[in-house]
């Protein structure tokens, strides 16, 4: 079952994409948790409860037209008829097979049925990493922490190269069966009207993932994805920044963390002097650079001004005490680490941009159990797992520490 098919030679083919959900529970009725609200409110949506064999699930698909190629196949999965538009179709079949959920999508619209925070992150790709038993794959990650300064840059250009890697390689499923990556979550399957087959393909790859070459670090790193600045949630993340910039508690449910630390960009904590402008303090000098040093700056500018402030802000070092002469420059924001905590997910404000991490898997990173989870662990989150531990206060922890 190891090793690599042939790549794609452009022959067209009626597929669907395979997801792994990611829900509290594993059950019909907690299927429906699995579901975009958007499409599950839409009249021009229905949604029914099926059987593919032994599996129970859902079904969601949207407004009839001119059929789709793969509604045939759809129709006797499921027992539903099935006649949508290929233009503007999408249909999605939420199954619980062997205690986990998962989800087959068609047509243009089917990802968009699901619930996006509910999609298992990097399934694909950990997929294919297994199932090609490439040694590339090893060296992918590896080359990509061996830097001497570990950054969160390079922490997340391994998920993009690897994709690229493996994005045409059909990977083996079952027997002569085989798949494809779709970006990092999906696996991309030829249809099937057989549900002995489909549930012989999931099965085959549930194994692949289980007993299969284990790649710890690419686990960890597919759950730990850029927050696009556009994002609704971005937006309210800052909020909460903007508080903790102004020395002061966010107002948030009491379930949600916040923590403030101090961070170097090019690891200048010690024998240096810094000049700091940021807010309304301008070429502030000091011998130690403290968070509360930029959080004077930014107390008196109002709330909703703050975090541009402190993107507009700068840090002058030079690394040696008292001497006059400046060595570096960066932006005031790449000097603050924040971590917003919730029930499910962490949110870290690194580098200027926000990053979201599944807290299952800080796990692995606290353990440092593998030899290149230990070198991820110099990217100084490690230090950000300790501090969310600390359940002495809720409020604001302020650490300074160098990454």
């Amino acid at each position: 079952m190891v090793g690599t098919a042939p790549r794609l030679t452009g022959e067209r083919r009626k597929q669907g994409t395979l997801y792994r959900l990611d829900l509290p529970a594993h059950s019909r009725t907690a299927l429906y948790g699995g579901l975009s609200e958007q499409y599950v409110d839409d009249p021009a949506f229905a949604v029914d409860t099926v059987s593919v064999g032994p599996a129970d699930g859902l079904i969601v698909r949207g407004v009839s037209g001119h059929a789709a190629e793969w509604c045939d196949a759809v129709t006797v999965l499921t027992g539903f008829g099935v006649d949508l538009s290929a233009s503007s179709a999408g249909c999605a079949i939420l199954l619980v097979l062997d205690g986990q959920s998962y989800a087959l999508t068609y047509g243009p619209l089917g990802r968009r049925l699901l619930d996006q925070q509910r999609i298992d992150s990097g399934f694909g790709l950990r997929y294919a990493a297994s199932a090609a038993a490439q040694p590339e794959v090893d060296d992918v990650i590896r080359a990509a922490l061996r830097s001497p300064r570990p950054s969160m840059e390079a922490f997340e250009n391994i998920v993009p190269r690897l994709e690229r890697h493996l994005r045409d390689t059909r990977l083996p499923v079952n027997g002569t069966r085989s798949a494809t990556t779709i970006g990092t979550d999906g696996l991309i399957l030829d249809v099937v009207a057989n549900p002995v087959t489909l549930l012989a393909d999931v099965r085959a790859v549930a194994t692949m993932l289980a007993y299969g070459p284990q790649h710890p670090e690419l686990d960890l790193v597919t759950h730990v994805r850029p927050l696009p600045a556009d994002a609704p949630l971005a937006g309210a993340l800052d909020e909460q920044l903007a508080a903790l910039l102004g020395g002061q508690r966010p107002e948030a449910p009491l379930s949600w963390r916040h923590d403030l630390c101090l961070d170097s960009p090019a690891g200048y904590l010690e024998s240096a002097s810094y000049a700091l402008t940021v807010g309304n303090v301008e070429d502030h000098a000091c011998d130690e650079l403290r968070v509360e040093d930029i959080q004077a700056g930014l107390r008196d500018v109002p709330v909703d001004q703050r975090c541009t402030a402190l993107r507009e802000g700068t840090v002058r070092v030079s690394t040696e005490t008292g001497m006059p002469k400046l060595t570096l420059t960066a932006p005031a924001d790449h000097w603050i680490v924040a971590e917003i905590a919730l029930p499910e997910y962490r949110y870290l404000y690194y580098r200027g941009a926000w990053h979201q991490i599944h807290n299952r898997h800080l796990t692995a990173l606290a353990r440092g159990e593998d030899s290149s989870l230990t070198m991820m662990m110099q990217l100084g989150l490690h230090r950000l797992v300790a501090t969310a531990a600390d359940k002495r206060s809720r409020h604001t922890v302020v650490r300074a520490f160098a990454a």
